[in-house]
C-alpha cells in the first residue's frame, strides 16, 4: 500500500494530509478493491477522512474521529458508525483547531473559489492540499451514494449509473472537504479543486456532495494560530 503525503509544520500551524489510491483508476479502470482499512486509522486523533467504500457500495465520511458509513438499504439511505470498512481511494487529514468565517455559497464552483480565497488569506501553504468543513442549514444540497452491488462500473456513465442521488430542502449539514489544484484525478475530480462529503446533523443522511446553497453559514479552515 502506496501513501502519499502532503505536510505542513511551522511554528504556526501544523496539520497533514494523506491519501491512498486514485479515482481516475477507481472510476475510469473499476479498481474498486479496497487497499486500505479504515480500522488503521481507528486511534489516529482529530481524524477527517472521506471515500468510496470497497466495491463502490457506499460512501466513507470521517469527522473528528467519528466515522459515519453511508449505504443504501433496500433502496433507501442508511448510516452506520463504524471503522469496520475498507477503501479503493481514501483522502485524510488530522486537523486539532480550526477556525471559522461566515459564508454564503451558491454552487459546487462557488465554494472552490471560496476555499481557494480564504485560505490563501489566511496564509495556508497553496502547494499543499487543503482540508476543510462547512456548517450551516442548506436551502438545497444534493448528496450520492455510489451502489455498485456488482454492476459494471468502469467510466463515467457507468460510475454515475451506480449513484443513488437524495435532494435535501432545509438541512442543517456539516460538509467536509479536501482543496487542491494538483490533485485531479488522484482525489478530486477532473475539473474541479474540491472533493466534498457531508451529513446531516442528525446522522440520518450522508454522502458525496453534488450541488448546494447555503445562503447563511460558516467555513472552517485549519487555525493558524
Amino acid at each position: 500500500m502506496l501513501i502519499a503525503a502532503a505536510s505542513l509544520l511551522s511554528a504556526s500551524q501544523s496539520y497533514q494530509v494523506k491519501w491512498v489510491g486514485e479515482m481516475r483508476k477507481v472510476m475510469m479502470l473499476g479498481e474498486d478493491q479496497g487497499v486500505i482499512s479504515l480500522a488503521s486509522l481507528k486511534t489516529t486523533e482529530h481524524l477527517y477522512a472521506l471515500g468510496p467504500v470497497e466495491g463502490l457500495n457506499g460512501e466513507i465520511t470521517v469527522f473528528d474521529s467519528q466515522p459515519v458509513i453511508a449505504t443504501i438499504a433496500e433502496g433507501k439511505p442508511r448510516t452506520e458508525q463504524t471503522f469496520g470498512v475498507r477503501a479503493p481511494l481514501l483522502v485524510w487529514g488530522q486537523v486539532a483547531k480550526w477556525s471559522a468565517s461566515p459564508a454564503a455559497i451558491e454552487s459546487m464552483e462557488a465554494l472552490d473559489k471560496l476555499v481557494s480565497a480564504r485560505a490563501n488569506a489566511s496564509g495556508l501553504d497553496m502547494t499543499a492540499p487543503v482540508p476543510f468543513r462547512v456548517t450551516g442549514v442548506a436551502q438545497t444540497i444534493q448528496m450520492h451514494i455510489v451502489n455498485r452491488q456488482g454492476r459494471e462500473a468502469k467510466g463515467r456513465e457507468a460510475h454515475e449509473a451506480i449513484e443513488v442521488k437524495f435532494p435535501l430542502r432545509d438541512a442543517e449539514v456539516e460538509l467536509l472537504g479536501f482543496w487542491s489544484n494538483r490533485h485531479a484525478g488522484v482525489f478530486t475530480h477532473m475539473g474541479s479543486n474540491v472533493h466534498v462529503h457531508g451529513r446531516t446533523r442528525d446522522n440520518q443522511f450522508s454522502g458525496h456532495v453534488d450541488s448546494l446553497r447555503i445562503d447563511s453559514g460558516e467555513i472552517w479552515l485549519p487555525s493558524t494560530r
